[in-house]
């Protein structure tokens, strides 16, 4: 399986696997076979996106946006940005936090609201997991990858996704307490 490499303005660099953008793009053209996204993978979309690299590019430069794919992308390399050097010359002011930030001192010892939070971050994470042992199935059963050659890569996700969703059910039920 690849994945598209994407350099962001900060110069950290994410990966987002490339059976996203060809999923977008199968679903887009469903209806020139007969409403079949399956279709529209096997018979157009990978096709085209193996003749060029330039295309998944092009496919997901022009026709997606970061909220599509952002639950599915990895950070690979963090941010150049000296924070040391703005924390000691950068601008400084205190003002009132946006809404959705607006929490009290108390919220950061609330273990409801950390809880809640590390929910809503594992939730993701898990889908995202499980997004991409969706993928590597579909790249099996179409001879793109043989099983024997990823067997080791799919357990180690699987393992994943069950420490995490273990972790996430004994989140909720402490939170349930």
């Amino acid at each position: 399986m690849q994945d598209l490499y994407i350099t962001m303005p900060d110069n950290s660099i994410w990966t987002v696997p490339i059976c996203i953008i060809a999923q977008n793009r199968a679903e887009y053209y469903k209806d020139d076979f007969d409403g079949s996204i399956k279709r529209s993978l096997d018979e157009d979309t990978l096709p085209f996106f193996a003749q060029n690299g330039f295309e998944v590019i092009h496919w997901a430069t022009n026709n997606m946006n970061w909220d599509e794919v952002k639950d599915y992308a990895i950070l690979v390399k963090k941010p150049e940005t000296d924070y040391q050097e703005g924390w000691l010359n950068g601008e400084k002011d205190i003002k009132e936090s946006p809404d959705k930030y607006n929490h009290s001192y108390n919220d950061f010892y609330d273990t409801e609201f950390l809880l809640t939070e590390s929910i809503k971050i594992l939730e993701r994470y898990i889908a995202s997991l499980n997004l991409e042992i969706n993928c590597l199935r579909d790249y099996i059963k179409d001879g793109k990858i043989h099983e024997q050659d990823d067997t080791f890569y799919t357990s180690r996700l699987y393992e994943k996704v069950k420490e995490k969703e273990m972790y996430l059910w004994q989140l909720k039920r402490y939170l349930q307490k």
